[in-house]
């Protein structure tokens, strides 16, 4: 058995182990009623399909048609793949940044090969087959002015679902947390077409969003569910409660409150590491406790807020003001949106 194998079947074992932990051994933990994998992270989902397939066998013996899939992928994948997708998965959600020309200058595929044909052919293809499929886009500093243009092409081709997020800086894994700018962009900027762009959505039966409006549909302590926590499994055998903490040797430590024993087959929980995890919301966060939207916030992305400032229960003060600017153009507690943020 060569290593590849051997390093597949270790992580199928783990995986294994934690949906049967998460949908019924570990109800004291997780409670009761979960019914979702979700495909996403670091990488690309549909290069390892094999793995993808036999997770998804293994949680529909266990859920069956009560079994809900959601995939993040950058859509360019063969037409088996899609075949596949269309009859085992709910909802997909595309990294596409635009129009073919802001697309193929921002993903080429390796060699340069332009992506965009490839991924609108598999998204008509999965729209066709009943599947839901949404729009990630990341906002380069000079496609800001370009939301509207952006949101005309993804409505052109049939998607009305779209969230846009601003670039990051990759999450480094060495050395540690310390203070950074984390965005090349203008926010106030972005904001401000954001705000355009949004307005123009409504008035064409589309909902655009971004990671400062995610709850503005109704009230949340908590930023997302990275800090109820909800369980993500690392590919080397970790249980995080946020996607930036993507393996056992991030920097953001806080966020691992679980650990694989494979020669017992058991996934050890940090009961303690839950509790602080759960710490991040407006309840704890000084900065948060006298702000007036602090309920349609969170405190912002606790991964990126730790990353940047090396504080667990840190705040970005940039990312505030914009969520502040979008909170007085945007209409809030409307209640709970169909499609949450991917």
């Amino acid at each position: 058995m060569t290593q590849d194998m051997l390093e597949k079947k270790r992580q199928l074992i783990f995986a294994k182990k934690g949906m049967d932990d998460f949908f019924n051994d570990r109800t004291d933990i997780f409670g009761t009623g979960n019914n979702m994998i979700r495909f996403y992270g670091i990488g690309e989902p549909t290069t390892r399909m094999d793995i993808v397939k036999s997770i998804t066998e293994y949680a529909k013996k266990i859920k069956g048609k009560d079994l809900f899939v959601e995939l993040q992928t950058n859509g360019f994948f063969s037409e088996d793949t899609a075949k596949w997708i269309a009859k085992n998965v709910n909802e997909v959600w595309i990294s596409i940044d635009g129009p073919n020309y802001i697309q193929n200058r921002n993903r080429p595929a390796r060699g340069g090969q332009e992506t965009s044909d490839t991924i609108v052919r598999n998204i008509k293809f999965l729209q066709k087959e009943g599947v839901f499929v949404g729009a990630r886009a990341t906002i380069l500093p000079q496609d800001i002015t370009k939301q509207i243009e952006i949101l005309d092409y993804f409505d052109s081709i049939g998607i009305k679902w779209v969230y846009a997020e601003p670039v990051f800086e990759s999450i480094k894994q060495e050395g540690k947390a310390g203070v950074r700018q984390i965005t090349p962009i203008n926010l106030k900027k972005f904001a401000e077409h954001f705000v355009e762009a949004y307005k123009h959505a409504e008035k064409n039966g589309m909902h655009y969003g971004n990671f400062f409006t995610v709850n503005f549909d109704e009230p949340c302590n908590y930023a997302c569910r990275s800090c109820i926590p909800m369980p993500q499994l690392t590919a080397d055998g970790y249980v995080s409660g946020c996607d930036l903490a993507y393996s056992g040797k991030t920097q953001l430590s806080e966020f691992i409150f679980g650990k694989y024993n494979k020669e017992k087959n058991e996934i050890i929980y940090y009961p303690e590491k839950m509790a602080r995890i759960r710490q991040r919301n407006t309840k704890f966060i000084d900065e948060c406790k006298n702000c007036k939207i602090r309920s349609n916030c969170g405190g912002g992305c606790a991964g990126l807020a730790y990353y940047s400032t090396g504080n667990f229960l840190g705040i970005v003060k940039e990312f505030c003001e914009a969520t502040k600017y979008l909170a007085k153009h945007i209409p809030r507690n409307k209640g709970c949106v169909e499609h949450l943020h991917p």
